[in-house]
């Protein structure tokens, strides 16, 4: 047996396997707007994240020896860690919930002008996959293919337009779960959450691809009132052109899906959300989809006749 394989990983030496590094569950926080923050607060913000992921932490009542992290590295203007594969489902719950309170509970105590401080909101990364571990905390631990994929999850159009469409008073966190996370933390029952508080996404992100789901531990805003955008459709009564279909018909007949809620508005609605139970409709051009004309009152959708 070669060296390679009898030591810990070794260098990469083409045509020659290698051991596949541990299996981790990778957290990426990072926070909305950090270059809106003048320069000079920049430091004291970003040394504030990890105490609030402990915080957080303690608050969900994972801590001690189960909370600790492999690795533990800023990003600049987040965070990233790496935990044992059997934290994964803690991660997804109680933290995203107990992150999302702890970021209110700072952000009520804060005066409008203690910038480090004030209205820190995140978007939150999920993702379980093999990663460089030396145990030792090394800047280089936590390469490999999973840790650029958790990142391409926090950085992704959905994440930041879903953050956007939420009240800051009211909307601290929006989680984007990796399938694979999804897979063995939610629908596997280990995290203990329905399905139905996670939306499936498409996610493309530079040359990254994949499926993902948004959760939003507690949903306000636009979320509530306008509803999650989603690719392609439109908000109810707006006509839409359907892949493959030289017709247009009226997205009213299409179900529509919202992040949260309260109670229902409109009809055909679906649920997806955290604190509330509600609809949701969507809207094509928050994501650059195609939108026509509205028609005027009483008019019918084009194809059709009077």
């Amino acid at each position: 047996m070669s060296a390679n394989l009898r030591g810990k990983y070794g260098a990469p030496v083409p045509g020659e396997p290698r051991k596949l590094p541990p299996y981790t569950a990778l957290l990426v926080v990072d926070l909305e707007d950090f270059s809106g923050r003048r320069g000079v607060y920049h430091q004291s913000v970003t040394a504030s994240i990890p105490a609030i992921l402990d915080a957080a932490l303690r608050r969900a009542g994972i801590d001690g020896s189960v909370g600790r992290s492999r690795f533990d590295h800023s990003t600049g203007d987040g965070w990233v860690r790496g935990y044992k594969p059997a934290v994964a489902p803690l991660l997804v719950n109680p933290f995203l919930r107990a992150l999302e309170e702890e970021l209110a509970e700072r952000d009520r105590q804060a005066s409008p002008g203690h910038v480090p401080t004030h209205n820190l909101r995140m978007r939150v990364s999920l993702h379980v996959g093999p990663v460089e571990d030396s145990g030792q905390n090394l800047p280089e631990d936590g390469s490999g293919d999973a840790r650029v994929a958790v990142h391409r999850l926090v950085d992704s159009e959905p994440a930041r337009r879903i953050l956007d469409r939420s009240d800051p008073a009211a909307t601290h966190v929006v989680a984007v779960v990796s399938a694979r996370a999804y897979e063995d933390t939610v629908v596997s029952g280990y995290a203990a959450l329905p399905e139905s508080l996670f939306h499936r996404m498409d996610i493309t992100v530079k040359s990254y691809q994949s499926v993902a789901y948004i959760h939003v531990p507690r949903s306000s805003g636009q979320l509530l009132t306008e509803g999650f955008p989603v690719p392609g459709v439109a908000s109810a009564g707006d006509p839409v052109d359907l892949p493959g279909s030289s017709e247009n018909r009226d997205a009213s007949t299409f179900r529509s899906i919202r992040i949260g809620g309260v109670g229902s508005v409109g009809s055909g609605s679906n649920v997806v959300g955290g604190d509330h139970v509600g609809p949701m409709v969507a809207n094509s051009r928050d994501f650059g989809g195609r939108r026509d004309r509205p028609r005027r009152s009483g008019q019918p959708p084009r194809g059709q006749s009077r």
